[in-house]
């Protein structure tokens, strides 16, 4: 009976080994999975690279669409510019400046002879 003790003994040792490699294991793979991944540093600094350049293009877009603008401008002149400002593309930086260039335009358009000046003093503050 001692050979079977040391036998149901060793099972018992042995399993418990066994349970406390699968926990420890199982802890380490848990702890992976939680870990943040690490993030590819060239794909932001491309992203960041294609907003600058969307903005550069868009300032240069705006200035030249609106360089000819005037206080007498005619409403059908001023619709077409609006039209062109509206089919550019913008970077999220510039999304507020072109809203406002667009609504002070249709204001022009509408007779809005204070609109001119507020177009001018954005068209001014542009980096």
């Amino acid at each position: 009976m001692s050979n079977e003790a040391e036998c149901c003994s060793s099972i018992r040792i042995l399993s418990s080994i066994l349970v406390i490699f699968i926990l420890v294991g199982g802890i380490f793979v848990l702890m992976y999975l939680r870990l943040p991944q690490p993030t590819d540093q060239s794909v932001s600094s491309s992203q960041a690279s294609a907003s600058h350049d969307l903005h550069t293009a868009w300032m240069s877009d705006i200035r030249s669409i609106l360089s000819d603008l005037s206080a007498s401008t005619s409403p059908a002149d001023i619709d077409k510019m609006r039209d062109k400002v509206l089919a550019l593309r913008v970077a999220g930086s510039d999304r507020d400046t072109h809203l406002q260039l667009v609504l002070l335009l249709g204001d022009m358009e509408r007779g809005d002879v204070a609109a001119f000046g507020k177009i001018e003093s954005i068209l001014g503050s542009l980096e």
